[in-house]
């Protein structure tokens, strides 16, 4: 194969590339997404009435469970929004986040949240708030100064008892 031919077909195939590459990573299906997150957050249910409450911890907190997939994950709060498991970022276990804010938008994103699980002992809604993002690899995605960035996030919950079930994926 002479040279040029060689060189239009390695360009065709980098553009190819780009191009899986961009619709692999396109734009997220909301309604897809949102369907799925309910289902990890009622296996995560199903699993702590079963198996009880540390075994869910248990599980919860193992990044290699099915309750962490790709740059999301399930975790865990008690009634007073204290974290009881967190398969990413285990320093969080045991801090209370109820005073929280998000950082883009400078809003306390759990207060309307534990609002609702406190009043009705079959809570369940959506919250949307910015979060840092794993980045799959153990790490998170940075901004150009090296902090973590953060991406749109929407959040399932679900009261059962006396946990609040949280399941979310990034919108971006």
């Amino acid at each position: 194969m002479n040279t040029l031919l060689k060189a239009s077909c390695m360009a065709g195939f980098v553009v190819l590339l780009f191009a899986a590459a961009a619709w692999a990573s396109g734009p997220v299906d909301i309604d897809k997404e949102k369907a799925f997150v309910v289902d990890k957050v009622n296996a995560a249910a199903a699993l702590i009435t079963t198996e009880g409450l540390d075994a869910g911890i248990e599980v919860v907190n193992d990044p290699e469970s099915e309750f962490m997939w790709g740059s999301d994950y399930v975790y865990l709060m008690d009634l007073e929004a204290n974290i009881l498991a967190h398969p990413t970022q285990p320093g969080l276990i045991g801090q209370n986040l109820l005073g929280l804010r998000c950082p883009v938008e400078d809003t306390p994103f759990f207060v309307p949240m534990f609002e609702n699980v406190k009043a009705d002992e079959d809570a369940t809604g959506w919250i949307e708030y910015y979060w840092t993002k794993p980045d799959g690899k153990g790490g998170f995605f940075l901004d150009d100064e090296g902090n973590r960035k953060p991406f749109k996030k929407i959040v399932y919950y679900k009261r059962q008892g006396d946990v609040v079930i949280n399941a979310g994926f990034y919108a971006e």
